[in-house]
């Protein structure tokens, strides 16, 4: 079973509730808040959160500057492992459920298999389609294919 995180910000938020989550999904903001630590740099969170925590894989939002990958550093070395991906799409009607969206494209492509950067592309294009429509909606396969299809990068030319 994969167990999945979401993290919530209230006077009562604690990260022990997501021990040995493996997937964990905080915003930066969330996560600063949890530390009280407004100044630090975000590596510095992250690597606290692994120092506290189980948690296996780290999908910190940055809100409108996309998303990044952490690795919890192997034993014994300071060096993490990082990636970003950025928004895919420029137009937000809607930013309620967004974070919402991206966690079960990443989830959905973990547990089918795929890299975490695979996993976050997928969470991407659902938090891109979810936040084009007012009021949210339903995620199809098509939706996501519609988008993956419209990306210069992923283009085989």
């Amino acid at each position: 079973i994969t167990v999945v995180g979401d993290l919530s910000t209230t006077l009562r938020t604690r990260i022990g509730k997501f021990y040995n989550a493996d997937i964990f999904m905080p915003s930066e903001r969330e996560l600063r808040a949890c530390f009280h630590d407004f100044e630090s740099g975000i590596s510095v969170l992250v690597n606290r959160l692994y120092q506290v925590s189980k948690i296996k894989e780290i999908f910190l939002s940055l809100a409108d500057r996309g998303v990044m990958f952490f690795r919890r550093p192997p034993q014994g070395t300071y060096t993490m492992e990082t990636a970003h991906v950025p928004p895919l799409s420029e137009r937000c009607e809607d930013l309620m459920g967004i974070g919402d969206a991206f966690l079960v494209g990443v989830a959905m492509g973990r547990v089918c298999g795929a890299e975490e950067v695979q996993s976050m592309y997928l969470g991407a294009a659902c938090s891109a389609i979810h936040g084009r429509q007012i009021g949210g909606g339903p995620l199809t396969r098509d939706a996501i294919h519609h988008l993956l299809d419209e990306r210069p990068e992923l283009s085989r030319t």
